[in-house]
């Protein structure tokens, strides 16, 4: 009697043979045959296989624009440090030169005595400043005077001053505070200048 298969799958059917000489059954694993067209071809990759991982290319892509954002990172930083660095030493000079016209304003131009309160007298001596030798007249070639400081400072500053201008008894004052350490076109560029005007009658 051939016994019931109807429960079991495809593959676990077996091949039932006649009997043999000896009254035993012998049984084979059935073949189950697979279409051509479903079989996974030389060089074919399941879907889980392809998406695993990452490619050489795909790599070396990444590490490219990783490099290329990281250069110009350290680029844009390299430049902000430039800009701050100018920034501060543009203004240590605006200083300078700030500071020095502010004490040539307050210098005295003549002698006189000056009374204060409690009835004392004190004699006000002028400046070596506006001599007529360090001063040059109006319309005449003057040469820059470079002010004398102690310790080593990152920028010089000159001075130019012209009697009679614009009128008699007034002189201009000219200033300029130059860089140092840089080259006379750079120089040149980043010089601070200044000038004023003050009169000689009076301190």
């Amino acid at each position: 009697m051939r016994p019931d298969n109807t429960r079991e799958s495809p593959m676990n059917r077996r091949l039932f043979l006649p009997q043999t000489e000896h009254g035993t059954a012998a049984t084979l694993p059935a073949r189950v045959s697979t279409p051509a067209a479903s079989r996974p071809g030389p060089g074919m990759l399941s879907g889980r296989n392809r998406q695993a991982g990452f490619t050489i290319v795909e790599v070396m892509v990444a590490v490219i624009v990783f490099s290329v954002g990281l250069a110009a990172i350290c680029g844009m930083q390299t430049r902000s440090m430039q800009q701050s660095t100018f920034s501060d030493q543009m203004s240590m000079r605006v200083n300078e030169l700030t500071h020095w016209a502010e004490a040539l304003i307050r210098l005295p131009v003549m002698d006189e005595t000056i009374g204060i309160d409690g009835g004392n007298q004190v004699d006000v001596t002028t400046s070596d400043v506006f001599k007529e030798d360090n001063t040059c007249a109006y319309k005449t070639s003057c040469a820059w005077t470079y002010i004398e400081y102690e310790g080593n400072r990152p920028q010089r500053l000159r001075q130019r001053i012209t009697r009679g201008y614009p009128l008699p008894n007034l002189v201009m004052v000219e200033l300029e505070a130059i860089p140092r350490g840089v080259t006379s076109k750079i120089a040149e560029r980043r010089t601070v200048r200044g000038a004023f005007v003050r009169s000689l009658r009076w301190n």
